[in-house]
């Protein structure tokens, strides 16, 4: 397949192409010509006004349904889903049915995906059934493709079932990835510990139950070794947290979902189903530390948190609803509008480092592995603009910047009509 792209303004901080319009020549998934005049014969001519280019985006927190919850999003639909939304790749989390805490259960949703237009990493439970008590075959999970190691929205509640996972995964180079919350001390809460909670008479979880975590954990990584990814932290002390520890150059990485650099407590007064998040909401200083943090690069990656739910699921009173939202095809539009184009693709390429994948590159000779969306264009996200299965979506109504034209990744080429 031949796919020429004509006047494309590549956005590529690394690349000696960076900021310029030139036209992009693919040929069998290999980029084969960047100059600023290609006329060669295709079968695929992509000439959108204002169209803009960046290497592919990674998001390292998804979750769809299938094995187990087809009825929220089938991997097909899902990794369709993500393609149509910019991403070239995301990694799965283990919250199927079952878990996935085998080397079958990788190779099967492996085998699955082999031909999808999103590249699928799968990151595999921690411990066996996400139990929490006893430590999934790592070193055989690995050997199956999985690339990190976490019990999806579970505190690791053994420190040291955690220093036994950082030195074993030593090894082989593993990522071991800890949700740092202490559920005890968010029982019975679904938002923050803020003005908002106080003048409702809510429960508020208080921030010490994301910080006792992350130094916990922290602790037992200067002690283990390894490596360790943060996932989803929420608050303006742990981003201190984190700032401090990478001072004094101990390995680990973090990342914040789009929930929470988007909405803060005070937006759950109506009581938005689809805002309940776990970990929860917090206020707009906490919004404020995060978003600067994601800037500044202490905060390594964000990611859209996107969690299809059953619709029966969202029909109950605000305690008793299912948290989650879905986010991929928010995500571009949210983030271009808040932070600016260079920023946001920059949040959007620079997580797969962290993971330890392969950073792809625009140049000739290279995959084509590339993002397409016009930057400029303003709109009301609306029902209209899902492409998933669960229409969960936090994002509803909100005023957004950037529209994603679609995705080159090798030989599939997926475009928004």
């Amino acid at each position: 397949m031949k796919v020429l792209l004509k006047r494309a303004r590549i956005i590529d901080s690394k690349s000696i192409h960076s900021k310029q319009i030139q036209d992009i020549f693919i040929n069998d998934g290999i980029i084969r010509g960047i100059s600023s005049d290609i006329n060669f014969s295709c079968d695929h001519l992509i000439e959108n006004e204002n169209l803009h280019v960046s290497n592919g985006w990674f998001d390292p927190c998804v979750s769809f349904g299938e094995p187990g919850y087809e009825e929220r999003e089938t991997l097909n639909n899902g990794l369709s889903t993500a393609a149509k939304s910019g991403f070239t790749a995301i990694v799965l989390n283990p919250n199927t049915l079952p878990v996935i805490d085998t080397h079958s259960s990788i190779g099967h949703i492996a085998q699955l995906t082999k031909d999808a237009p999103c590249n699928l990493y799968i990151c595999g439970s921690l411990t066996k059934a996400m139990n929490g008590i006893e430590l999934s075959p790592l070193y055989d999970l690995h050997r199956a493709g999985g690339i990190a190691f976490g019990d999806y929205k579970k505190e690791i509640n053994d420190p040291h079932l955690l220093k036994v996972a950082l030195q074993y995964v030593q090894s082989f180079g593993g990522l071991i990835v800890s949700f740092p919350q202490i559920e005890s001390l968010n029982s019975g809460t679904f938002v923050g510990e803020s003005d908002f909670s106080l003048d409702y008479g809510l429960k508020g979880s208080p921030v010490i139950a994301e910080t006792i975590a992350l130094l916990r954990d922290i602790e037992v990584l200067k002690y283990s070794g390894g490596n360790l990814h943060f996932q989803l932290l929420t608050s303006k002390c742990s981003v201190d947290i984190i700032r401090q520890v990478k001072e004094l150059g101990v390995s680990i990485s973090c990342s914040v979902g789009l929930p929470h650099i988007t909405f803060e407590a005070s937006d759950m007064v109506e009581f938005n189903p689809n805002l309940k998040q776990n970990p929860p909401l917090r206020t707009k200083e906490d919004v404020s530390a995060l978003s600067d943090g994601l800037k500044d690069g202490i905060i390594n990656m964000v990611t859209s948190m996107h969690e299809p739910i059953n619709r029966e699921l969202k029909q109950h009173d605000i305690a008793d609803v299912k948290e989650g939202s879905i986010g991929l095809e928010a995500t571009f539009g949210i983030l271009n509008s808040k932070f600016g184009l260079t920023n946001t693709i920059d949040f959007l390429t620079r997580g797969r480092k962290s993971y330890g994948l392969k950073e792809p590159k625009i140049e000739v000779g290279h995959k084509a592995n590339l993002s397409l969306f016009n930057p400029d264009i303003n709109y009301v996200f609306d029902y209209q603009h899902i492409h998933s299965t669960s229409k969960n979506c936090a994002y509803i109504k909100k005023k957004v910047k950037g529209k994603v034209l679609g995705t080159i990744l090798g030989e599939y080429l997926t475009l928004n009509t």
